[in-house]
């Protein structure tokens, strides 16, 4: 009995134990079965989330798509406000769609990003017209201003832009209908303006018309003054330079050019710019001729021909003695006459009166390889205290002249 009662206590047992690793191990399995499906959904909703062709994190432009987008409220509050940073907020964001299109030229929302940035821009353009019209408004009075003090300003292009009147009857346009814009100040401005191009303008061109004469002037190397026997005689030039002439003609040109921005179509301006035209094409034409070669050769042998030895006023022999032993012949060549043109020493002094060095100009003829030259120096005595001076040397000046030597022993002045 007690046995049976055992066997049966332990088939019991054995059961139970039984039973509970089966229910183990059904949880166990559920668990895995769960997890396993969780698993399967998170790798689709990541998969999905790759495939998703409007996510920027899927696009090579991601970077610029974001910031494109981050940027575009900041640019939308400013133009609300009116704020100065709307007009550089709205170029960004221009810029940043053109790279975004560069970087990914697939991408999905393209469109649509594209779409609200022309929305955007269409509200900024039309906040900013007023912004516009009231700093050309500005501009035109500081333009005013600055030509009325100054008339020759109305040639620059900048100033001559900022006052054009089309452009400031667009300004008056705009504010008489848009009257809710037209403050006391803008309205004092614009009469300001008004009273400029009525008053001011008229006196302006006159000073234009005037400073135009300092180019007109210039007609030594016109085709008029080159049919003249005295042509290449006439000194009033200096030097023969028709480059400088032309020059001049060409900066008339661009002022007159200028000019005609302030004032287009004025008759008087036109005209000279029509001759100042002609003057450069005559000059031009006369500067590629053999003409011109022929005129530089013959006016350079009489550029020589008048150079010429100053009169002595002294004839010291011992000076002279200087000159020649303080002489370089290698450089300045053989010496053919010395002329000592002052009447005596010359005391130099300094700005408290007293001597520095006593002097004696003087120009020496030489010849050199065939040709003579002028040569300019001076003998000099340094000052050395209680009336006494030192022995003198000659320097010369680098003033190094050709001239004729038919006319080695014929004297100028001075």
């Amino acid at each position: 009995m007690k046995l049976k009662l055992l066997f049966t206590l332990v088939l019991l047992v054995s059961l139970s134990t039984s039973h509970a690793q089966f229910g183990l191990d059904k949880l166990k399995n559920k668990v895995k079965s769960s997890t396993s499906s969780g698993d399967t959904k998170d790798a689709a909703k990541e998969n999905a989330s790759k495939l998703d062709k409007t996510n920027p994190d899927n696009s090579p432009a991601g970077k610029s798509i974001r910031k494109f987008r981050n940027d575009f409220s900041f640019a939308e509050d400013a133009i609300n406000k009116k704020h100065p940073d709307a007009e550089w907020r709205v170029k960004n964001l221009e810029k940043l769609l053109g790279q975004i299109k560069t970087e990914d030229p697939n991408w999905a929302d393209y469109d649509k990003d594209e779409a609200e940035f022309k929305r955007l821009k269409a509200k900024y353009e039309k906040m900013n017209e007023g912004l516009v019209m009231n700093r050309r408004l500005e501009d035109a009075r500081s333009c005013a201003s600055s030509i009325t003090r100054s008339p020759n300003k109305a040639s620059d292009t900048v100033y001559a832009e900022c006052v054009d009147k089309v452009k400031f009857e667009e300004v008056k346009a705009y504010y008489n209908s848009h009257p809710e814009e037209l403050t006391d100040f803008r309205k004092g401005t614009l009469a300001s303006m008004d009273n400029f191009y009525a008053n001011d303008v008229p006196k302006i061109k006159q000073s234009l018309l005037q400073k135009t004469e300092d180019y007109t002037k210039a007609v030594y190397y016109l085709k008029e003054a080159r049919a003249k026997a005295d042509y290449l005689k006439n000194k009033g030039w200096g030097s023969f330079n028709p480059e400088s002439n032309l020059n001049t003609i060409k900066d008339g040109i661009k002022f007159v050019d200028g000019s005609l921005l302030f004032l287009p179509g004025d008759a008087e301006l036109t005209a000279i710019q029509k001759l100042l035209n002609n003057r450069k094409t005559d000059i031009e034409q006369y500067m590629a001729s053999p003409e011109y070669k022929a005129d530089i050769a013959k006016r350079k042998q009489m550029d020589i021909d008048e150079v010429l030895i100053t009169k002595p006023e002294m004839n010291d022999p011992s000076l002279e003695a200087v000159v020649k032993r303080d002489f370089n012949t290698k450089t300045w060549g053989t010496i053919k006459r010395i002329s000592l043109y002052d009447r005596g020493w010359i005391v130099i002094k300094n700005s408290l009166g007293l001597p520095l060095e006593k002097v004696i100009n003087v120009e020496v003829g030489t010849s050199q390889e065939g040709k003579c030259y002028r040569v300019s120096g001076r003998l000099v005595s340094p000052y050395e205290g209680g009336g006494k001076y030192g022995k003198p040397n000659f320097i010369v000046h680098l003033s190094y002249t050709e001239m004729n030597c038919a006319n080695m022993n014929k004297n100028g002045t001075k």
